[in-house]
């Protein structure tokens, strides 16, 4: 999704600059709804070693926040330093919400310089087989 139409002003704790710490979640209002068919983070060296993405398509009114459904919970292998890492999803999700908690880190705290969305505009439902 390529637009600068989307914001994350949302997020369990003040952060700063962009130091996330373990628990810390943020999630990301499209505006509108999406297929979405790959998440991405561009971690510097300090990175989320563990994970979960969630996604959802609509806040009911009066709520805190959506209803979130569970993507996945991904981990990743140890010393790859400064790296983006995209996790294409077996099943594109109707969403106009995308969460990312990070569940663990290195004792060093995490570091995210970009976080990636990609997927098109959703002018129909995805197909069901």
């Amino acid at each position: 999704i390529s637009s600068s139409d989307w914001s994350s002003d949302v997020c369990s704790s003040d952060l700063v600059g962009a130091e996330i710490l373990n628990g810390t979640w943020f999630y990301v209002d499209l505006k509108d709804e999406y297929i979405v068919k790959a998440i991405g983070a561009d971690w510097e060296n300090a990175y989320a070693t563990d994970y979960t993405l969630f996604y959802a398509t609509e806040q009911a009114a009066g709520a805190e926040e959506p209803a979130w459904i569970e993507i996945g919970t991904y981990t990743q292998a140890a010393g790859l330093g400064n790296h983006q890492h995209t996790d294409v999803l077996e099943t594109p999700v109707n969403a106009r919400y995308i969460k990312l908690l990070c569940n663990t880190s290195q004792v060093w705290g995490m570091h995210l310089f970009e976080f990636m969305i990609d997927g098109e505009y959703a002018a129909q439902e995805i197909p069901t087989s």
